[in-house]
This record gives structure tokens, sequence and C-alpha cells, in this order.
């Protein structure tokens, strides 16, 4: 015959067996009964950690699975069977845990285990808000005396570490440790944290040891960059928690974990970040004896200028014709404009003259004919290195037209005779005037009337007007 359904009450029974357990007691708790494969079953628990325990059978029968309704179906001593859900707080020994509906759960933070001759610390974590006149009683229950060294007192302020403590134990047992939070010294209910303690002796707790953090000490603003933190303890990798920060942190943006536990992804992201900044991982772990421990790095941003280009004409004339040239920035981490500064020279640098020397574009006009060599020298102070020379122009400087040759053979020129004060025009020079003669379709004889401004020997030119006619200026 299969066995009945014993869960839930439709077809099950489950109201009946075990409906009258409350969801929070000290005596018979619902949080401490699962079902086996006997009936169902209240676990009594031995040890605050739980590892000791003996099972009763409340309601006992013979339970399978299937029929499916019974799923799970653990068994007697099970290590991990699946409880019912009453409070999910699971009763074990002491005073009942509660919450103050301002106070809010309590837990304590501790070690679970350690020596008897050591002074353990004991931390309290609030879930709600603290305030005067709220008081707190730390309790100890175990086979031997413990020594509290902060046992009660009364909060000013939202400030639970007022009521950290360290206790030491007398002798080698299993403790309970219990904080008790009330609203004021005469309430009858408040918030109740317990934590079991396993007193030993000679015990070797874990250790974080030294902290130190390692990567780039002169980061590049906009990178994204890794530092990680180590330490020289026994702690385990797997019980230690990191917490990073930066200061100051305007600009700076962490992103924690990086991709292992101990790393931290940082980006500089603004001018603001470019300062000396400390990189400060904290490191704890609540089974170590010297937690917390931190390690810092000092590091400073910065920016990169990137590649100078310079751009400008390089044919002009001597004495009248100027040029423009321009900066173009580019491969950099963009410092900011105000924190560029811009040198321009030339070599020779005799009859060179520049309208803005220290402008990121300036004006050139040369008095002289030759080479003269441009450049321009780009700094900034929040960058490394802090400045970046352009490429060079070299400048091909000619003296003004004088004179005008004939390109070879011109025809379709206008009518036969001479022809005077005819402009020009050219991709540079400006204001030539020409006068040639025409004699059958062709012309000859040119000559300037206006040298104009901009021209020099070589350039060439056409007359407006009479495309036929091109020719080349002489010096």
């Amino acid at each position: 015959m299969p066995s009945p359904v014993y869960r839930d009450d439709s077809p099950g029974f489950q109201t009946q067996a075990v409906g009258n357990y409350p969801a929070a007691s000290d005596v018979a708790d619902k949080d401490n009964i699962f079902l086996t494969d006997e009936g169902w079953v209240y676990r009594h628990f031995k040890s605050l950690d739980k590892s000791r325990f003996w099972d009763e059978i409340i309601w006992a029968g013979d339970v399978t699975n299937p029929p499916t309704g019974n799923d799970p179906v653990d068994s007697i001593n099970d290590p991990d069977p699946d409880f019912l859900v009453g409070d999910t707080v699971q009763y074990i020994s002491g005073p009942y845990p509660s919450a103050d509906p301002t106070i809010g759960v309590a837990t304590v933070n501790a070690v679970s285990d350690g020596d008897i001759a050591t002074n353990i610390p004991f931390k309290l974590v609030v879930g709600g808000t603290l305030a005067a006149p709220n008081t707190y009683t730390w309790t100890v229950s175990g086979p031997g005396a413990a020594t509290i060294s902060n046992a009660t007192g009364t909060f000013t302020g939202n400030t639970p570490a007022q009521a950290d403590t360290n206790i030491s134990f007398a002798v080698v047992g299993v403790y309970n440790v219990t904080c008790i939070l009330k609203s004021a010294t005469n309430a009858t209910t408040g918030s109740i944290a317990n934590a079991g303690f396993n007193a030993k002796t000679n015990v070797v707790l874990d250790t974080i040891g030294t902290v130190t953090i390692s990567g780039q000490t002169t980061p590049k603003v906009g990178s994204g960059l890794t530092y990680s933190a180590a330490h020289t303890g026994t702690a385990p990798q797997g019980d230690l928690t990191y917490t990073w920060s930066a200061t100051p942190s305007s600009g700076v943006q962490l992103t924690a974990p990086g991709d292992n536990p101990e790393e931290v992804k940082v980006v500089f992201q603004t001018q603001a970040s470019v300062t000396s900044t400390v990189i400060k991982c904290v490191v704890t772990d609540s089974s170590a004896s010297d937690s917390p421990k931190e390690g810092t790095l000092t590091v400073v941003p910065h920016f990169e200028i990137g590649n100078v280009v310079i751009a400008g004409t390089k044919d002009l004339t001597a004495g009248s014709e100027s040029a423009i040239f321009t900066t173009t920035i580019s491969g950099g981490s963009n410092p900011p404009a105000n924190d560029l500064s811009y040198q321009w020279s030339a070599t020779p640098s005799t009859g060179v003259t520049f309208s803005a020397a220290t402008g990121s574009s300036t004006t050139v006009t040369v008095a002289n004919t030759g080479s003269p060599v441009l450049k321009c020298v780009v700094s900034s102070a929040k960058s490394d290195p802090t400045s970046v020379t352009s490429n060079d122009i070299g400048l091909r400087v000619g003296a003004p037209a004088t004179a005008v040759t004939l390109i070879g053979t011109l025809s379709n020129v206008g009518s036969d005779g001479p022809v005077g004060a005819t402009a020009t025009s050219s991709a540079r020079g400006t204001g030539l005037t020409v006068i040639y003669t025409v004699t059958a379709g062709e012309a000859s004889n040119l000559t300037i009337v206006s040298g104009g401004s901009g021209y020099q020997t070589g350039d060439g030119f056409s007359v407006i007007g009479d495309q036929g006619v091109t020719g080349q200026v002489a010096g």
C-alpha cells in the first residue's frame, strides 16, 4: 500500500500533525521541524553551531516518495534537512531572538571560536536605528565564567559601536553570548542578538597581516586600470572582504570587485582627479585576530598630450605675404584647454614674425628670402611628458616678381595689337597686371605693369578673361 501524503492538507494532514507549533518559540519552534521517512521530526540542537543535535519523532508514520506530494523526504540525523519555515529563525538556546520595531534586528559580529587566554572582540550590528536613551546589556551562559569588558550602557545616539565589547572565557566549552537592546532601561521587550562561541585552548587564529596594494603610480587619465590588494597573513582568500576607496574621490570611478575579489578597477575621469590620490583597501575577516587591516598606495594621475601636427602654406613671398599655421592634437587623453600652452619658433628666426607666438594658431610673415623651419611646442603641467614638439615645416620664401616670361606658343588670344594693363589670376598672388602684344593670334612681349603682392619667381598665372594667355613670373 503506498504511503499517504503527509504534506499540506489537500489531501495531506500537515496542519493536524504539526499545526500547533508556533512560528517563533523557545520551546517548540516550527523552524526546527522537518519530514523524514519515519514521520515528522523535531530537531533539538545541543551546540550553538548546530553541529550537535538529536531528533525527536513527533508524528510517526511510514513516509515514502513517491507520492511526490511528500517531497522532500529526508532521513533522521540528516545534517542538512529541509525544515519548515516559521519566522526563519531556528531556536537553539538562550532567549529567543526578537526585534524592537525601531531598533530592528540585531546581530553579533565575532569569531566562532578562540583561545580561553584571549580577549575576544564582539561587535554589535543593528538593522534599524538607535537613539538615546536606548540601552544594551551583554550576558554569557556556558560551562564557566566569562569576563565582559563593556557589559552594559546607554547609547547617546545611533552609535552601535558604543556597545562593542571584549569577552574572555575561563574554561573550555561552548558559550552563548547574548546582547539585549532596549528602548529604555525599564522596557520589557527589545531586540535580542545571540552568538555562539567555542572556547578552546591554544587556538591559533587566522591573521590578515600586512596589506599591500599594487598598480600604476602614474596612471593616465581616461584609462581603466586595475589595482590589487595582497596580504601576508594566514586568512584564506574566501574569508576576506575588500573595501576600496580613493581620497580625494572627485572625478575617480571605482568598480569593485574587479576580475578577482581582491581587485578594483579605477578610472581617473576629469581634471579634478589629476592630483595626488590615495588608493586605500580595508581588508576584513571576522575570524582573523587582527581584522580589520588596511593598505594604501599614493598615485599621481596625469594627462597625455598626444601627437601635435602643424599645417599651413609652405610657399611665401618675402616681405609681402603671410600664411596661417594651425595645430592639431590627437591620440592623447584630452588635457583641458586651460592647461595647454603653445610656443612657436623658427630656425633661423631672423626676419620671421608670429602674430601669436603662444597661440594654438598663428600668422607667419617672413621678411627675407630663404628656408626657415617652423615648429610648435605644446606643454601641459598635468601631462606626462609635460611637453610635445610638433612636426617641422620648412618654408620656401622667394623674392617678389620683377618681370614676366612668356611660356610656350599661345593662340586664341583675341585681336592683333597691344593689350595693356590686363589683370591676372593665380593660385596665390594678387594685384599683378601685365601688357602684351598679339600678332597673328599669338601673344608676346609680356611685361609687368604692376608687381602686385604674393607673386614670386616661378609662379604661373593666366590673364583674366583671356585664358589663352598664360605665363611664368621671372625674377
